[in-house]
């Protein structure tokens, strides 16, 4: 795939299939190569392949017992760490932010929302509806 000059790849890391698969699509409209996984495991051991430059990461995850969000946060690579979670729960916000991310998102994830997280245009065409 053929990156703009604006994006970077971004890891997908979501409990649910459906919501991961939606998230990697619309990422991949917004010019980003994206990969996509549902366990903690799996989001760690890719960091660890790959170069991976944002991160956009369930909150779920990070309640599993595996601190995905603070160990992603200390990778060197990574530059962007959004956590997407519940909506109004500003205790899951605040615990999202105290392991290490960037922005918290609510679900469903607004496509400019996700745009202006990861400091990419908003696509043209028409508005998406969150999975």
């Amino acid at each position: 795939m053929t990156m703009s000059p604006i994006s970077k790849p971004v890891l997908v890391a979501d409990p649910h299939a459906a919501q991961a698969a939606g998230l990697g699509r619309r990422l991949r409209r917004m010019g980003h190569e994206v990969c996509v996984v549902t366990t903690a495991n799996d989001a760690l051991d890719r960091m660890r392949r790959e170069v991976l430059n944002q991160a956009v990461v369930a909150v779920e995850l990070a309640l599993n017992g595996k601190p995905i969000l603070a160990r992603l946060a200390r990778l060197p690579a990574l530059e962007c760490l959004v956590a997407i979670g519940p909506g109004g729960d500003v205790a899951m916000e605040r615990l999202a932010r105290c392991c290490g991310a960037h922005v918290y998102l609510p679900r469903p994830v607004a496509t400019e929302s996700l745009a202006m997280a990861l400091r990419v245009p908003v696509p043209a065409g028409p508005p998406d509806r969150p999975p």
